[in-house]
């Protein structure tokens, strides 16, 4: 008689269709979560962009507290923020006065600096 019992050690066809399929869908997510609408690398541009604004915004806070504490008054900031690198930087008002501005661009932001040495930028 033949009761011979055969052993199947090699890899059935279903496994290695599973396989594929898992290898698939977890290459899908991945490229979603790389690429995607909310994607590491949308996240991690909107955070250059954050973080080179808030870069610029400390930049010009640092002109106006050296002008503060070597002059007392406004009367430097405009030279300090030309000297980092601010461009079109213009005056208005009288010195002094509430309605005294410094205006201009630095990195690619337009700033303003009122009477009171508060920095706006966007």
């Amino acid at each position: 008689m033949k009761n011979e019992v055969f052993k199947n050690d090699g890899i059935t066809v279903i496994a290695l269709v599973i396989t594929i399929i898992v290898m698939f869908l977890l290459a899908g997510v991945t490229t979603a979560s790389i690429v995607g609408e909310n994607s590491v690398i949308i996240r991690a541009t909107e955070a250059r962009d954050v973080t080179r604004k808030a870069q610029a915004l400390e930049d010009l806070q640092l002109a106006v507290i050296e002008s503060f504490a070597n002059y007392h008054d406004l009367s430097y900031v405009k030279n300090k923020v030309e000297n980092i690198g601010a461009a079109n930087v213009t005056t208005t008002g009288t010195l002094g006065e509430e309605n005294y501005k410094i205006q201009g661009t630095y990195k690619g932001y337009n700033f303003e600096i009122n009477n009171r040495g508060k920095v706006t930028i966007n």
